[in-house]
Order: structure tokens, then C-alpha cells, then sequence
């Protein structure tokens, strides 16, 4: 028995020696040029398109915008520099206004309201500060300015009239006549008949 296991034994170890001499001996070759490409590959087929999504809400309409009149136009200003002219004995400011045009001097026409206290008046405008005189806000226009003079009955040096607010309305020629139901002493009125914004 010790025969056969030693016999198998060796026979085995020949075996292992023989294989390790044939891997061993053996080498990778060159490295061979590479082939051609292969031919593209078929399309395949496209698939379903999907199916529509459901269309959105409509939005609201937004409100309409008021209405101007380009023949009608309106600012305000706040005053408060005065000066004095004592020849004339009356306090004066010039307002800048770049809407009164040559043709708005030959052929339209411009109002001044006093604002105070949320009432709008026409000038000019004659006020009864004492029961000894009165004091009267007038202006005058010419191209693009608009002259405010406050001048007191009695002729003397009025106070200075401090700081005063007034709306200035310019009007095309064509416009005012065409408006003769219209009360131009009443700003709220022309404001509702012109559509003008404060």
C-alpha cells in the first residue's frame, strides 16, 4: 500500500513539474492591427408620443385704464420761496411749466386753484385776513412759467405767505372752446370732465 500512494505520489509531482515547464515556457505574442468596424446596427423603432397634458385656466382680465385727455393737462406745486418786489408792495414766485407752449399763450389758457385744505380755488381769489384789508392771490402766464403775486388792498408790505399749494391746469385752444358747459371756477369738476389725476 505504501507502494501504490508513493508511486501515485510521484507521478503527480512529474505531472506538476511538466505543466509548470510547458506554461512557463510559453510567451504572449504581438499585439495584431485592429479590424475593421463593424457595420452600424438597425434604428429601432420610434416610440408613441405621449398624449397631450390638459391646457391651464384662463387669467382674469385685468381692469381698463382711465382715459386721459392730451389736450388737457395738470400738475401741482408747493411754494414756499417769495420774493419780495417793493415797488408793486406784493410777494411773487415764479412756477416753471414746461406745458405752456407759445400756442398755448396765443390760443388756449391756463388755471390756477389755491389748494388748502382740501378745497380747490379758482384764482384769482380775494381773502379777508382782517376787517381792515383784503389780500388778493392773482397770477399771470407766459411761456412755460406761470407768475403767482399776492398783494394786500391796503398797499402795505403783506405778510410773507408761507408755504401755499396750487394746481395748474393747461388747456389747448381747440379743447376750450368746445367745453363751454364746463365751470372752470370748480377743479373738481374739470377733473372729472378731463379725467385729471392730482
Amino acid at each position: 500500500m505504501t507502494t501504490t500512494i508513493t508511486k501515485t505520489t510521484k507521478a503527480m509531482a512529474i505531472l506538476f513539474v511538466a505543466c509548470s515547464l510547458i506554461f512557463s515556457s510559453c510567451k504572449k505574442g504581438d499585439t495584431g492591427s485592429q479590424g475593421p468596424a463593424g457595420k452600424d446596427g438597425i434604428n429601432g423603432t420610434d416610440g408613441k408620443d405621449g398624449t397631450n397634458g390638459t391646457d391651464g385656466t384662463n387669467g382674469t382680465n385685468g381692469t381698463d385704464g382711465q382715459d386721459g385727455n392730451a389736450n388737457v393737462k395738470s400738475g401741482t406745486a408747493t411754494i414756499s420761496n417769495w420774493t419780495y418786489d417793493g415797488n408793486n408792495k406784493r410777494y411773487t414766485t415764479t412756477l416753471i411749466d414746461n406745458r405752456i407752449t407759445q400756442d398755448i399763450v396765443d390760443n388756449g389758457v391756463v388755471i390756477v386753484y389755491l389748494y388748502q385744505e382740501g378745497v380747490n380755488v379758482v384764482l384769482p381769489v380775494t381773502i379777508y385776513p382782517s376787517s381792515l384789508y383784503s389780500r388778493t392771490l392773482g397770477f399771470i402766464y407766459g411761456v412755460q412759467q406761470v407768475i403767482i403775486r399776492v398783494q394786500d388792498s391796503d398797499l402795505t408790505q403783506p405778510s410773507n405767505p408761507g408755504t401755499l399749494t396750487f394746481r395748474i391746469v393747461v388747456i389747448e385752444g381747440s379743447q376750450f372752446s368746445k367745453s363751454s358747459n364746463v365751470d372752470w371756477n370748480n377743479y373738481e369738476e374739470v377733473k372729472a370732465t378731463y379725467d385729471l389725476v392730482d
